[in-house]
């Protein structure tokens, strides 16, 4: 997230694997569902699977069938896929962050999160991590968060929040740091795990 209020990009990048733990699953066929949502993600299949087939059925099976996949294991990777956004209402969580200078030496910072259900329904993000850089030798601050936990990572102040979603939409955390620069604030990151 910008100084302003704005938003920069959102990446999105998964990984779907496939364990056999029987002989006879080796020469599966995985059959996936795409939404008409899906259209701005990028896929990539693994190397010995069968693009064509990917391209046409959305069908994961590998290139020489009698080869199959592997037996047992930690499982083989078959397919990756990225999204990639630079539109703020494809952002399943925003996050704005307001610095006040004090007067004192000090900064007062206000920083809030709003989930964005709306844009992906049936969504839930878990273990989200929101990174708000600190001034340059300010030491740890004081902070009081409504949810989660805070700790300073290297030179950031880390907001962390187990679970946010529709049921837990927004949230707020203030803290008083030593510097009065709010250019030292930014850029805010995040960092989650989610599950639809």
């Amino acid at each position: 997230m910008k100084r302003d209020g704005g938003f920069g990009s959102m990446e999105v990048r998964g990984v779907l694997s496939v364990k056999c733990a029987d002989e006879a699953a080796t020469s599966a066929l995985v059959r996936c569902t795409r939404s008409g949502a899906d259209h701005d993600f990028q896929f990539q299949t693994h190397p010995k699977m069968d693009k064509a087939l990917w391209a046409s059925d959305y069908a994961l099976a590998t290139k020489v069938r009698k080869a199959g996949l592997p037996l047992g294991g930690q499982g083989v990777k078959v397919l990756r896929w990225k999204y990639t956004a630079k539109d703020e209402s494809t952002v399943p969580l925003l996050v704005t962050c307001w610095p006040d200078p004090t007067g004192d030496g000090t900064s007062s910072v206000s920083v809030e999160y709003t989930f964005n259900g709306d844009a992906w329904p049936g969504l839930a993000l878990y273990n989200v991590a929101i990174h708000i850089p600190l001034p340059p030798g300010a030491g740890a601050p004081a902070a009081e968060a409504t949810e989660g936990s805070v700790g300073v990572q290297g030179n950031a102040l880390v907001w962390a929040i187990p679970e946010v979603s529709a049921a837990s939409p927004s949230n707020s955390l203030e803290f008083t740091v030593r510097g009065e620069d709010i250019d030292t604030f930014f850029p805010v990151s995040v960092a989650f795990e989610a599950s639809a």
